[in-house]
């Protein structure tokens, strides 16, 4: 039955879940003896990343019925008055293609301007995190704590979830590179990693992250230090260089 009389991001947020795990668990099923192909764009694409992305979709058409969907592998919807749907089915499609830990899937629904509810589950780490627009974030349903504000010291580590990072110097802090949008931001959420900074992503990759760091209190900026605007990237192309950073931190936004 659909929510939208009323919209109830709870009901949502539940069905999205299920559908993020069931498609984890079938793609773990699925690696031993599936086909992978090179994309024109060179990357790789797994026979699972297809069907986890249908499953996915499916479970959307009938709980959102005429919501527009944008995923990785089947293409491109405009948003509606009714917002946005966006399907990663396997983030770090390498690294699950040759028998590495780091992936994971992830949806998340765009309303009003804003990133309302995301889900990100890595299966192999154990981790499930949710969360919906100004009701906290949760890792396998315990509620993330608040980050500590302030500096970032010279050995906290940093992720970078692109290495091809134009005109930065010197960062603070330990770099780090995982090939996993939706793995860093879980460390990130999690506390081990004090500001994690990428490029090159589609909102498809970053969406449930940010409606997650947004409630741990991170701060989501541009390089020049201007606010993100969710709404401005449900477009069909790659997002500048932006980052989560600790509210009142010392990233030198002054010097991008």
């Amino acid at each position: 039955m659909p929510y939208w009389d009323v919209p109830d991001y709870a009901a949502l947020l539940g069905d999205i879940e299920t559908a993020c795990r069931k498609g984890a668990e079938k793609a773990l099923e699925m690696r031993p003896t599936m086909r992978t192909e090179i994309k024109l764009d060179g990357s790789i694409v797994t026979e699972a990343d297809r069907a986890l992305e249908a499953d996915i979709r499916a479970v959307i058409a009938r709980i959102d019925p005429g919501t527009p969907i944008w995923g990785e592998e089947e293409g491109y919807e405009e948003p509606n008055e009714k917002g946005l749907w966006m399907i990663d089915p396997v983030d770090g499609t390498s690294n699950f293609a040759f028998g590495q830990p780091l992936w994971g899937v992830t949806a998340a629904y765009f309303h009003d301007k804003k990133v309302r509810l995301g889900v990100i589950v890595v299966p192999e780490l154990g981790w499930t995190f949710t969360a919906i627009d100004g009701q906290g974030a949760f890792l396998n349903g315990t509620r993330l704590p608040k980050m500590r504000p302030g500096t970032i010291e010279p050995y906290e580590l940093v992720g970078l979830g692109n290495l091809d990072l134009p005109g930065f110097g010197k960062l603070p802090g330990k770099p780090r590179h995982i090939g996993a949008f939706v793995v860093e931001a879980g460390i990130f959420l999690k506390g081990g990693m004090r500001a994690l900074v990428t490029n090159g992503v589609r909102m498809y990759d970053a969406a449930a992250g940010i409606v997650m760091a947004r409630e741990i209190g991170a701060e989501i900026k541009e390089m020049d230090g201007s606010d993100w605007q969710d709404d401005l990237w449900t477009r069909d192309v790659r997002c500048r260089t932006f980052g989560f950073f600790p509210p009142d931190s010392n990233w030198p936004f002054q010097s991008q």
